[in-house]
This record gives structure tokens, sequence and C-alpha cells, in this order.
């Protein structure tokens, strides 16, 4: 669950990374990315436990404090959580202007 105190924080990185406000960049691991802003490292990373048949998203914010959480696809804001991650995958691939360059001449 997204702790409460950072709902609005993640609602805010969420519309900035649409925006195009934020940069993302490829993590070290498959489907994992990450942002460097002012003094603050955050952290995404999609994992499926076979054991258990649940994916996670695990995000950290690191910096002069640190705070880390996970979503499971058994909790409320897992759709957030999914949707915020596609969005960061169209950022960091560079792919938020792609229907003009597709469509354009």
């Amino acid at each position: 669950m997204i702790p409460k105190p950072l709902r609005e924080f993640m609602r805010e990185l969420h519309e900035a990374t649409d925006a195009g406000n934020v940069s993302w960049s490829e993590g070290a691991s498959q489907d994992s990315f990450i942002c460097s802003r002012k003094s603050f490292n955050l952290h995404i990373s999609l994992y499926f436990d076979p054991e258990e048949g649940v994916t996670y998203y695990n995000f950290s914010i690191n910096g002069k404090k640190s705070a880390s959480f996970s979503v499971s696809s058994l909790e409320n804001d897992f759709k957030f959580m999914n949707d915020f991650h596609s969005s960061i995958q169209i950022n960091a691939n560079g792919l938020d202007g792609i229907a003009k360059e597709f469509f354009g001449d």
C-alpha cells in the first residue's frame, strides 16, 4: 500500500512524469527505473513472485532521508502503480512524442 503521507507526492510525481517535467532512465534490472532530481534518487521496480502468484511494485526514495514501500497486485493501489510504471516506461524510452513522429509528415 502507498503510505498515506506519500500519496500526494506519488500523484504529483505521476503527473510530472506524464508532463515530461521529470526524467526517468532504465535501472540495473529488467522493469526497473530510476529518477535523480535535486538531492533525491527514486527507484521503482516490478517483481513477480511465482510461488505466491503475486506481482509487486517496489518503490524507494533515497536522499537525506529514505523510505520505501511495496504494492502487491492484491492491494487497491496496484492499478495506480501499474499506470505509473507504464508512464515511467514511456518517459524513459522517449516515447511521449510518438504520435507526432509516427503520424507526422
